[in-house]
């Protein structure tokens, strides 16, 4: 069981990463087949969570899919870091506003004035599920923060991602 001042294992293989100041929480499911992140936070807070994946003997390249909760800047800043590795994912109408760089929406400018736009290459829809071996994940579409919200549900343990 791994405990530190920036990660705790919830449960064998599924980590929650602590954000700092604005960022979100992060969540890492080590899966058989496949490593998801879900919700990259801030990008300012990028190396904060490198130095925990690092910590699990992981790079950014081991993670083969990140999955938004919804499109603020909190929950998807660090994107950037992952996205030409992995598989972003999030809602449709959170996947829109964040490829079309509806700022004012996401709330996201990272400052870097050479900075790539944000992608996300799978759109998800209510029920889609995830199968990483040790673990499924199910899209559950709960609209009301932002009309992209999702929370991810881990049905065989009853475990609920928001």
């Amino acid at each position: 069981m791994v405990k530190n001042n920036l990660i705790t294992e919830l449960h064998p293989n599924i980590f929650w990463f602590k954000g700092e100041d604005t960022s979100s929480h992060s969540y890492l499911i080590r899966g058989d087949y496949k490593n998801v992140l879900i919700d990259s936070g801030v990008d300012r807070n990028f190396s904060r969570l490198q130095k925990s994946l690092l910590t699990l003997r992981l790079k950014v390249m081991d993670i083969d899919i990140v999955i938004n909760t919804h499109e603020h800047f909190d929950h998807i800043g660090a994107n950037r870091y992952f996205q030409d590795y992995a598989l972003i994912a999030a809602h449709r109408f959170a996947a829109t506003k964040i490829t079309l760089e509806d700022r004012y929406v996401t709330m996201y400018k990272s400052g870097d004035l050479n900075e790539p736009p944000l992608k996300v290459h799978l759109w998800l829809e209510n029920r889609f599920r995830f199968d990483l071996g040790n673990y499924s994940l199910e899209v559950v579409h709960t609209p009301g923060h932002t009309s992209g919200s999702i929370c991810i549900y881990e049905f065989t343990r009853k475990i609920l991602f928001t």
